[in-house]
């Protein structure tokens, strides 16, 4: 008897147990004939070029014979409207999906027509859709609520595989973050990518919510309860982001935005989307714009203005890549560059690439048959050389396919950052991942500089501002061969504008038996028989911050002329402008530039050995400097020599007197920076060295 009741009771709380985790036939025919799978049309390849071909056939069946691409879910309730979650049309986010339709269980495909209404803080729309007809039986009813615990199920399009129906609980309900506005429905069924804009509903087939997110940490989901809609007025479209906007090299810093927006509706969901788009991506670079006010360089926090500026200021530095400026977590300007790979690439060209604040940071040195020219003005050809070098690849089906390139750009722009320099701003297609490749390019002699990312199509425009942004912190130590620098000296206006300091105060004037080359302030005559400058030997400028007036300007900081290393008879000369150290300026700063005043080694014309070298260094002072008075020179110059093989003393004293005759100076007036002078700097037609001297420089001993 008593197991007979046993078994009973089994039965009963399997029948219950049962009950509870399926839906009934006639309302799972009703669900089934009112949810419906939100697609695309399939993304076209474009340009892109792949190392093999793909493997589509690694796809399952179903994904590889579909046209369209499923995203999301819709349903239809007993009022004629459809119901979605917003976030599955990309109101605000710029996308290459700009047709969205709906596919019923049969397979029919109808294109979503107007918006009716639309929130996107609550995450929900409703909308009409064109030429569709539904079943007799389409059509859910809603339902206020369901006490806690109780038997919910998820309706959706699961990981695209069309509409699956899974059971939870409801387990409780949660106040929206910001301002606790509404209580989230939290359910413990499965929700996955696809489900988004589906139905919760009770086992009675009644809306309780529209499934918007995933939690995060635990298996459970949210929904926003149904009757959250009516707190929307009828016929209108609010749009409400709340962000946080950060800028790469602003390391401690963000900033709290909302974007907000309200539309008139109904509306062609492509007039929604055109409208709040752009309006959002312009809000977006005006948000760089405020931001860039506060730190730019003589900004509220710029690098001029803050503690630290002695160090940052007047200063020069030697990289191959470039540096970039930042403010670090400790509210002060610092400096720092990617750690680089080499990569070869065809014809001896080299790729110097690293990551840095997200972004992609290049150095590509051109190839011996392309000219920096050819290349700068080949975006597809230099992308295609970056896309060698960083091994992006395609995964079809667990196999990884090898990117060889992205093809010509979509779009073409140029950017004149803080100091007037150019780049060249291109964007491409990467419609298999809804993606852009977005591309800031600048020339140098040896070759051309690139900041890249990789980012969603609706990332783009906020990722192109950035850079933008991080443009103007940009350092370069120029470099290259003399036929590099003549080559890049004539470059088109188009790279490098007419009135860029490196057009109006650098020139290389090759003669017969010697070769003019000034910079800046600084000029050397060489004559052949003292030093043979050829189109290998190599030229090396720096430049550092000046703070002139209102501005930041970039100046003249010091030249390096050498021939190869690996030739026999390997020579370099240096010369540096050091100015005296800013108000402020730390103990080691003020120590390093007195070492210089003072002629202490190695500044006091003493040859010394390092490691394989000879050098010889010397302090040049301002004309008209005594003994007395150079304690207070506002600069120096430092003039160095290196030459090849150690303990080669008398050589290189010998090869620094007739340097020296070699070499003049056009100070910069006081109130101008060497760069900015009205004194164009020319080479000394002086034949006498030491009245080539006393005319520009004095040196003491």
């Amino acid at each position: 008897m008593k197991k007979t009741f046993s078994v009973l009771i089994m039965l009963c709380l399997t029948f219950f147990c049962f009950s509870q985790t399926i839906l009934e036939p006639e309302i799972l025919n009703k669900v089934q004939a009112s949810v419906f799978e939100v697609v695309t049309n399939k993304a076209q390849e474009g340009g892109i070029e792949y190392e093999k071909e793909l493997p589509f056939s690694r796809l399952p069946f179903s994904v590889r014979n579909d046209k369209f691409n499923p995203i999301g879910t819709a349903f239809l309730t007993k009022d004629g409207n459809f119901y979605s979650a917003a976030h599955v049309f990309n109101l605000y986010e710029n996308s290459i999906y700009k047709d969205y339709y709906i596919r019923d269980r049969n397979g029919n495909v109808y294109q979503v027509d107007k918006i009716t209404k639309f929130s996107t803080n609550r995450d929900f729309i409703s909308f009409t859709v064109k030429d569709f007809v539904p079943e007799e039986i389409a059509g859910l009813s809603v339902i206020d609520s369901i006490p806690l615990n109780s038997t919910v199920f998820s309706v959706g399009n699961a990981l695209g595989d069309g509409i699956v129906i899974r059971n939870g609980v409801l387990t409780s309900q949660t106040y929206e973050t910001e301002n606790g506005e509404w209580k989230w429905l939290r359910f413990s069924a499965a929700a996955s990518p696809g489900n988004s804009g589906g139905p919760l509903i009770s086992p009675q087939g009644e809306v309780l919510g529209i499934i918007t997110m995933k939690s995060e940490n635990e298996n459970l989901n949210y929904a926003l309860p149904f009757s959250e809609l009516s707190k929307v007025e009828d016929n209108i479209g609010y749009t409400y982001i709340p962000f946080y906007y950060s800028l790469p090299n602003l390391v401690s810093e963000s900033f709290s935005y909302s974007f907000k927006k309200t539309l008139n509706l109904p509306m062609e969901l492509k007039d929604v989307q055109h409208s709040l788009i752009s309006d959002y991506e312009n809000f977006t670079v005006d948000v760089v714009k405020e931001i860039s006010k506060k730190f730019t360089y003589k900004g509220e926090k710029g690098l001029a203005t803050l503690s630290g500026k002695a160090e940052l200021l007047n200063t020069y530095y030697g990289s191959t890549i470039p540096i970039t400026y930042f403010f670090n977590d400790k509210g002060k300007w610092s400096l720092t560059s990617p750690e680089t790979t080499s990569y070869p690439i065809e014809d001896e060209g080299v790729i110097q690439i690293g990551y840095l604040m997200n972004l992609y940071m290049a150095k590509i040195y051109t190839p011996e048959s392309t000219s920096v020219e050819e290349l700068i003005s080949s975006p597809k050809k230099y992308m295609d050389y970056l896309f060698e070098a960083s091994g992006f690849s395609r995964n079809i089906g667990g196999e990884s396919v090898v990117i060889k390139s992205v093809g010509e750009p979509k779009s073409t722009e140029q950017h004149t950052d803080y100091f007037g320099r150019i780049w060249q701003v291109n964007q491409w297609n990467i419609d298999f991942a809804d993606s852009s490749v977005i591309s800031y390019a600048i020339p140098l002699p040896d070759g051309i500089y690139v900041i890249y990312v990789i980012t969603s199509n609706s990332e783009a425009t906020a990722y192109k501002a950035d850079i933008g942004f991080l443009t103007d912190y940009q350092y370069f130590t120029y470099m290259g061969t003399i036929q590099e620098w003549e080559e890049y000296l004539n470059i088109s206006e188009k790279y490098l504008a007419k009135n860029e300091d490196f057009r109006t105060n650098i020139s290389i004037n090759k003669q017969e038996d010697s070769t003019k080359i000034a910079v800046g302030e600084f000029a050397f005559d060489f004559p052949k028989s003292v030093f043979d400058v050829k189109d290998s030997t190599n030229m090396a400028i720096c430049t550092s911050f000046f703070e002139e007036d209102d501005k930041v300007v970039l100046t003249y900081r010091s030249l390096d002329i050498y021939t190869n290393k690996r030739e026999q008879d390997y020579r370099l000369i240096h010369v540096n402008r050091v100015d005296a150290p800013l108000k402020g300026a730390q103990k080691n700063t003020v120590e390093r530039y007195n070492q210089k005043v003072d002629e202490v080694s190695p500044y006091d014309r003493e040859p010394y050995n390092y490691e394989q070298f000879t050098y010889l260094d010397t302090v040049i002072f301002p004309e008209g400097t005594t003994d007395e008075t150079k304690k207070d020179a506002p600069y120096v110059y430092v003039l160095a020599y290196e030459i090849q093989g150690q303990n080669k003393n008398q050589e290189i004293v010998d090869f620094a007197e007739k340097m020296e005759t070699c070499f003049s100076i056009t100070e910069a007036s006081e109130e101008k920076s060497p760069a900015q002078t009205d004194t164009k700097t020319e080479t000394s037609s002086a034949t006498n060295p030491a009245e080539a001297k006393t005319g520009f420089f004095s040196r003491f001993k």
